[in-house]
């Protein structure tokens, strides 16, 4: 049965990806995605006119799934600290998942600088990010969870403690615990917030 396009797609994607982790974006050429994939150089190119149209599409692809989960935060029931709780303990063992992946991730970092398009990305997925924590921690005011003044500035304060944790785990994973850390570091927010000496969530 011919595969859908979407399908084909979606299976070079998954081969780059794991081509970039092991090689680096700068050493991997077409071929090896191709092989990696079970296609045609010819293929590759006729879904992605080359390879940096490939990384961006990974970063998008990345993007998208982590805006997902934060729509879903955003809907979700039960106390802020409870949902940013849940939150954080599905997104760390997703990350575990994909350990392999994390020499990608800093890979994609470094291009920010150099690649326009990959900048743009990130600097909308950080805005993404720091709204919805945002909008989280405006409703904790209004449930009387936080005493916060300035909501916008905390929630990118939140923002760089996490993805601080996740560069860190992906340069030494093996010892770095990320959903401790990450955890760890909203208990310290919280505390903080919400002038108390309790465990966020209990």
């Amino acid at each position: 049965m011919q595969q859908a396009p979407a399908e084909r797609r979606d299976q070079i994607l998954t081969a780059a990806s794991d081509v970039f982790a092991e090689h680096g974006i700068h050493r991997s050429r077409i071929d090896d995605i191709a092989a990696a994939a079970g296609v045609s150089k010819g293929t590759v190119y006729w879904y992605f006119p080359s390879k940096d149209e490939i990384v961006f599409a990974l970063v998008e692809a990345f993007l998208t799934r982590a805006h997902t989960g934060l729509v879903e935060l955003l809907e979700a029931p039960g106390t802020v600290a409870e949902r940013l709780r849940g939150y954080l303990s599905s997104y760390a063992p997703l990350l575990e998942e994909h350990r392999h992946l994390g020499p990608l991730a800093v890979e994609f970092y470094a291009l920010a600088p150099r690649q326009e398009r990959v900048r743009e990305s990130l600097e909308r997925y950080y805005a993404q990010w720091a709204d919805a924590l945002a909008t989280l921690l405006e409703q904790g005011n209004a449930h009387g969870e936080f005493r916060i003044t300035d909501t916008a500035r905390t929630a990118r304060t939140l923002v760089e403690l996490f993805d601080g944790a996740f560069l860190v785990w992906t340069v030494v994973p093996e010892a770095v615990d990320l959903n401790e850390r990450m955890q760890r570091a909203l208990d310290l927010l919280y505390h903080g917030l919400a002038g108390d000496t309790g465990t966020a969530g209990k």
